[in-house]
């Protein structure tokens, strides 16, 4: 096991990094483990799980790109405020490779000065008032 683990993965011509708070590898599997000091009640950690979920797909995608071999990756979160709330989440090899794709066409629409407007996170953002995203007035 390590605990806050860099990584760093060459894929193509740039670099994927993160660090990891605590990874373990066995024999075919890996458990990528998160800590989150959020101040959420028990109602709303399923939907700030949601929230983590893209962070966990790219440590475990960080994972994959460095041991091709591993069948699975698991990826837990625990807060802080609220330790024996138990949520994990599952990647398979097939999830990452997909994901990696998805990482690929990012970039290249961040190189392209692509970028597309997602509304779809407005009302958990600071900038929603009133019903209403300020940044879009």
């Amino acid at each position: 096991y390590f605990n806050e683990y860099e990584l760093y993965a060459k894929k193509g011509d740039y670099y994927l990094y993160g660090i990891i708070d605590k990874l373990i590898i066995t024999e075919g599997e890996a458990v990528v483990i998160d800590y989150k000091t959020d101040s959420v009640s028990k109602e709303r950690i399923p939907d700030k799980a949601n929230h983590y979920l893209p962070q966990l797909k790219f440590y475990s995608y960080l994972i994959f790109l460095r041991n091709p071999a591993l069948t699975k990756i698991k990826a837990r979160l625990i807060f802080i405020k609220e330790p024996d709330e138990k949520i994990e989440f599952s990647f398979t090899k097939d999830k990452l490779v997909e994901f990696g794709t998805f990482i690929d066409d990012t970039v290249k629409k961040i190189r392209n000065k692509n970028f597309d407007k997602n509304l779809s996170h407005c009302e958990n953002c600071h900038f929603y008032l009133n019903n209403n995203c300020i940044k879009q007035s």
